[in-house]
Order: structure tokens, then sequence, then C-alpha cells
């Protein structure tokens, strides 16, 4: 079944020093976070969200760089838009302004975010794109279906 968008923007994870720092930066904008959830709690926030930001900083890595998480896939998969700290070769998996949005800077997200808030028939069509190549793409039923061909190949 679905859910109802009643969250404008999601964001899901446990709260280190940088996420809450750039949660505080956008206090302008309706974020609402979450941690310690279950499963099916995290599957209908993400679904209930209009947005779901991504953080790709790994706080423990002393570099601070990007990493690919997850919730790269969790988002588009509840049929939300992803809002994604940008990370190097995302564009494998996903078609980045057609199916998710991505961000290098506070500013450039508070702009994004203000944007498709504000467009939700852009929003909307992102929204289904990236969604749509979850499906055919990234479900795990599809990606074992990969992993079995290319281990019959093998043979």
């Amino acid at each position: 079944h679905k859910e109802q968008k009643n969250i404008d923007i999601s964001f899901m994870g446990a709260m280190n020093g940088l996420r809450k720092h750039f949660i505080e930066t956008h206090n302008d904008l309706p974020i609402e976070t979450f941690s310690n959830l279950s499963h099916e709690e995290m599957l209908s926030v993400h679904a209930r969200s209009k947005i779901g930001i991504n953080l790709s900083i790994n706080e423990n890595d002393p570099a601070k760089k990007t990493q690919m998480k997850q919730r790269m896939f969790e988002i588009p998969a509840a049929n939300t838009l992803l809002l994604s700290e940008y990370h190097e070769d995302l564009e494998h998996f996903f078609d980045v302004n057609k199916e998710i949005i991505t961000f290098k800077s506070n500013e450039e997200f508070s702009e994004k975010a203000k944007f498709l808030l504000s467009r939700p028939l852009i929003a909307g069509r992102i929204t289904a794109a990236g969604h749509k190549r979850f499906l055919s793409e990234h479900e795990s039923k599809v990606r074992l279906t990969k992993v079995l061909e290319q281990i019959q190949e093998l043979k």
C-alpha cells in the first residue's frame, strides 16, 4: 500500500557531530530526523517522505571522504526522492539530476531542497524515475539474478 507523503524532508541515522552540524545549518528547512528505528519503521519513514537525505561522509575516516551507503538505494526503493551528498561514481547507479539529486555543499543542498519542495511536479518526475531505476536494476532479486547468470557463465 502507498503511504501518504506527510514528511517533507527526512534524515535517518545516528546523529554524529557532522550530521548534527548539517541539520542545524539547515534549520530553515522542514527536516525531520530519525534514529534507532526498527526496519519496519525505517521503511515507513522513507515511504512517507517527499525527500530523503543521504549524507555520505564517514566521520570515522581521518580524511572525511564520502562513501557509498545503502541509503542511496533504500530511499528510491521507497518511491522517495533521494537528495544525496555526492559520492564519486554514483553515476554508475543512478542518472544524476534525472533519477536522483546530489549536492556538494551546504549551499547547494539548501538551494536544491527548496527548489524541489516548491516544484512538486518536477520532484515527482525525478522520484518516479529513481524508483523505476531501482526496480529495474537494484532490487535484490534483479541483482541476485545477475549474479547467478554470471556464475553460470563461469562454468
